[in-house]
């Protein structure tokens, strides 16, 4: 925020930044899944960010595709800027009961919703819960109806893999090893997740290291391939 203060008539207000664009879920519905170097962007801007604030122990408690605002996005630079401070909160804070859990539950990690403790692997988990459906267009917990009911009881169900599925599974073109880094912050495990922001990005940044992001394209969603095989129709065709 710019500015907190209050009118004359004594009603309080904060003034914030407009940031034009549309939030990271929308974009993926509208230009489909994010490509190799597109994907590369948003994780290395998401753990510098949080990297940043763990540095004072400072948690943002929502990462979530909802809370990441796209603006002015190309095929080869990926710019966002993550919103939304209303649940951030300081690490070892003790989460309140289940009904009363503070974030997402489609990005809240296992242990959070054991009413754990907040730590920095927290966030790396809703991290790559975000790159997963940046990616995929899906969500790492497949669920009947996932509603948030259904997505807490998967992850207190500790027989459950997470991801449901490999990533790799819906998008066989994505590197391999981008896609086993981004499902190592998926693990059920805190303690088998990278410790850090810092450290994770280092681990992306190995993972990558051999790999031409820009030369790896982006499959083409099934709706535009509708759009332009009608396109070809002639009228009454």
């Amino acid at each position: 925020a710019y500015k907190a203060t209050k009118t004359k008539e004594g009603l309080n207000y904060i003034v914030m930044e407009f940031v034009d664009g549309m939030t990271l879920e929308r974009w993926v519905r509208a230009n489909g899944p994010l490509s190799p170097l597109q994907a590369f962007q948003l994780a290395e801007g998401l753990l510098a960010y949080l990297a940043e604030a763990h540095t004072v122990g400072f948690a943002h408690g929502d990462i979530k595709s909802s809370n990441i605002m796209v603006s002015n996005a190309t095929s080869s630079r990926f710019r966002f800027k993550v919103v939304d401070l209303g649940h951030a909160r300081w690490f070892r804070t003790p989460l309140r009961p289940r009904d009363h859990m503070v974030g997402t539950p489609a990005y809240l990690a296992p242990e959070l919703v054991q009413g754990g403790t907040v730590d920095p692997r927290a966030e790396l988990y809703a991290v790559c819960v975000v790159m997963y459906k940046a990616v995929t267009g899906e969500s790492p917990l497949q669920t009947k109806r996932n509603n948030a009911d259904e997505m807490i009881e998967y992850l207190e169900d500790s027989s459950l893999s997470i991801p449901s599925k490999p990533l790799l599974e819906f998008r066989p073109d994505f590197p391999e090893a981008f896609a086993k880094w981004i499902e190592k912050g998926l693990n059920r495990n805190r303690a088998l997740r990278p410790a850090s922001a810092t450290d994770f990005r280092n681990e992306l940044e190995k993972a990558v290291a051999k790999e031409d992001l820009a030369a790896e394209t982006v499959p083409i969603p099934p709706w535009k391939k509708a759009l332009s095989w009608l396109s070809k129709l002639k009228p009454g065709a």
